[in-house]
């Protein structure tokens, strides 16, 4: 897709996935969501799609470091690889006001083919602080599909940051994810590997709270105090 139709494109679709983010944002248990389990500080959940069979998975925690902070560490894609562990390489595609098309390879999982994807997020700012980042696969004619890859398909991946009330320099982080891999794959590795990205709550907010040491030298990186669910 090409000349300036494509922003216009991709605000709408970020516009509907801003709201669909929001919608799974505020549901809950009565709506299909499940506690898969809690783990180093993140409660994950999850729900199957009955169409599909394959999950929709949510990670929820505390990261001691203001919205803004995480939102940056979260969406620059020169960084994604120093706390994501599932990321091979990625690079901004394109940019232009709040938009963002975005392209990485995934790492190798046995002895499946490598997966792609090709993404545009957009964050949004609400009046308490709360920022919702949001992001859907697209086409781009930049970054065409590669023989060498299966092209994965994001339906939505999405994080919401929402200050704490009595501290602000503390965050309630949400990560929602829904994707499919696309390809010959089990079920079941496909719901093990979302449940696994559902996780990145902890790994983002590992990497964040020890760059904000290293900046600042308060709170050692690490330590029982670094991350922990309220």
């Amino acid at each position: 897709m090409l000349g300036e139709g494509r922003w216009n494109f991709y605000e709408k679709i970020l516009t509907a996935k801003y709201k669909e983010l929001k919608q799974l944002y505020f549901q809950r248990q009565f709506d299909g969501w499940q506690l898969s389990k809690e783990e180093s500080g993140v409660r994950l959940y999850s729900k199957i799609d009955q169409e599909t069979g394959l999950k929709t998975v949510r990670g929820e925690g505390i990261i001691n470091a203001p919205a803004k902070k995480i939102m940056e560490a979260a969406l620059n894609i020169s960084e994604n690889t120093l706390w994501d562990d599932t990321m091979e390489q990625g690079k901004l595609v394109e940019t232009k006001n709040n938009y963002h098309v975005i392209y990485n390879i995934l790492k190798r999982i046995g002895f499946l083919t490598k997966r792609d994807v090709l993404t545009v997020f957009s964050s949004y700012h609400e009046k308490d602080g709360t920022i919702y980042a949001v992001g859907t696969s697209v086409e781009n004619i930049k970054q065409q599909e590669n023989p060498m890859y299966v092209r994965a398909n994001v339906n939505i991946a999405g994080w919401v940051l929402k200050p704490l009330e009595y501290d602000p320099n503390s965050t309630h982080v949400t990560y929602i994810l829904s994707c499919d891999p696309k390809g010959m794959i089990p079920k079941s590795l496909i719901n093990w590997f979302a449940e696994q990205q559902g996780m990145n709550v902890r790994k983002l907010g590992n990497f964040v709270e020890k760059k904000l040491w290293n900046e600042n030298q308060d709170i050692p990186p690490n330590s029982d105090e670094s991350f922990f669910f309220k």
